[in-house]
């Protein structure tokens, strides 16, 4: 876990985790958000998003990286701020069902 939280990339309006698709566990995921929010607790993303938000579009990039679909795209994850109002509704609903 160590490698991915060395390896994520922030910015006022991103946070871009580098081979994502590695952590499949959501309570990891937390962990790294959470050491994150540590390191970094004035970032934008960090402050807007949820964890429940941002592991829901987590896991919905995992679940397609791992069903091969647009790969170059899914091995990674970019976590945004603000959503547009499409993204909202499917992290939304990704996490009631994933």
């Amino acid at each position: 876990m160590k490698k991915i939280i060395e390896g994520t990339t922030l910015s006022q309006t991103n946070i871009h985790v580098e081979g994502s698709y590695c952590v499949t566990e959501r309570q990891d995921m937390v962990k790294v958000l959470n050491e994150l929010r540590r390191r970094y607790p004035s970032n934008p993303v960090l402050m807007n998003r949820t964890n429940e938000s941002m592991v829901a579009e987590w896991v919905l990039h995992n679940l397609f990286y791992k069903l091969r679909i647009m790969r170059a795209h899914t091995r990674d994850v970019d976590i945004n701020y603000p959503l547009r109002w499409v993204e909202k509704v499917a992290y939304k609903i990704t996490g009631w069902f994933l």
